[in-house]
């Protein structure tokens, strides 16, 4: 079984596209496969295939580029549609005259430049935000693997019933298969309450509970390259933290997350996860890739990684909370989870904070 990190986001939700950057990079580097459907991912996806689409599929994906600049006129894109119609009506015509010919080329000539126009502008995009190196190791496939670890996905619309069904499924799945780990930045923090996992409880109601792993370099900078040599090097210790991980889920899904069971979590976590703790800095200390980035920027950021566990209803929470799924999703995925799992029982996931 696929070890994945769940990595979920839409457009126009709370969470900022930097902080999707930093799971990104955590999540392929620590884990046998990521899974996304963060913008800069979804763009990944659109380079991987772009050979493979149709014209019109181009035409539609160009123009929803175009769209979400402010700036864009809404006339200019009817413009453009009606003149790809008339492309379409001219390649139609039987015995075209020379005007027809010439008229066809010019059309042809020109999306032809808008296309090539989106594809390098999809390119800057991602190289402003330090992507590209995911390029390579995105996959076509409906799996990620280890050559081919970034597993893109589109974020439904849900436009449509079968849409809105698909998401329910999609984000059940994510949250009960015992393979994928539900990954968040430290910005659920901010609209929680949580405390460390030897901490004391003082209020009667605590959304999650966390503990510190290991701490990495910002690794943003790293080239394919790099990131597949540090994959390498740390891919023994990670196979061991997360094959312990799934153990430890495998008991924590049965488990009420209640004040009154805090102990028995704890002492989950004491058996399975903390003994590999100094095991595991030890190893990302001594990664030659990572030493270059602290001795190249001594006071560079630091990424800390750190297994938490609260209930499957508050996981549900925080995609609400980010506003990734509205209330009525919420609602329906609150549902279909009850009839696989208690809503109250424990759920693991991880968290990245920025230091």
């Amino acid at each position: 079984m696929t070890t994945t990190i769940s990595i979920i986001d839409k457009p126009g939700s709370k969470l900022s596209e930097e902080s999707n950057v930093r799971l990104l990079w955590t999540g392929m580097l620590i884990c046998e496969s990521v899974s996304s459907s963060c913008e800069v991912v979804t763009l990944l996806k659109i380079l991987t295939e772009y050979d493979l689409y149709r014209e019109k599929d181009k035409l539609r994906l160009y123009l929803s580029w175009l769209k979400k600049n402010p700036e864009f006129e809404v006339e200019s894109a009817r413009r453009i549609e009606n003149h790809y119609s008339e492309l379409v009506r001219v390649r139609k015509l039987k015995g075209k005259n020379k005007e027809a010919i010439l008229i066809q080329m010019q059309a042809e000539k020109l999306f032809k430049s808008y296309f090539e126009h989106f594809r390098t502008a999809i390119l800057n995009f991602c190289g402003t935000k330090n992507t590209l190196a995911f390029l390579p190791l995105t996959t076509r496939n409906t799996e990620g693997n280890w050559d081919k670890p970034l597993l893109p996905w589109i974020f439904p619309n849900k436009e449509s019933e079968d849409e809105t069904r698909s998401l329910i499924h999609l984000l059940s799945k994510t949250l009960t298969d015992i393979g994928t780990f539900p990954f968040f930045d430290s910005e659920i923090k901010y609209s929680s309450i949580s405390i460390d996992m030897n901490g004391e409880v003082k209020q009667d109601e605590t959304h999650f509970i966390s503990e510190y792993l290991f701490e990495i370099p910002e690794p943003i900078t790293l080239t394919t390259s790099q990131l597949n040599l540090v994959r390498n090097d740390l891919s023994k210790v990670s196979s061991n933290l997360f094959s312990e991980l799934k153990t430890m889920y495998s008991s924590l899904k049965d488990i009420p997350f209640a004040k009154n069971n805090f102990e028995q979590i704890r002492s989950l976590f004491r058996e399975k996860i903390a003994p590999l703790k100094s095991t595991l800095q030890k190893t990302v200390d001594e990664v030659s890739c990572f030493k270059e980035l602290k001795n190249e920027n001594p006071d560079g950021k630091i990424y800390r990684i750190y297994a938490a566990i609260t209930s499957f209803a508050t996981l549900v929470d925080f995609y609400k909370t980010t506003e990734i799924i509205g209330v009525s999703e919420h609602l329906y995925i609150c549902e279909d989870l009850a009839t696989r799992v208690p809503l109250t029982n424990s759920r693991l996931f991880l968290m990245l904070e920025e230091g």
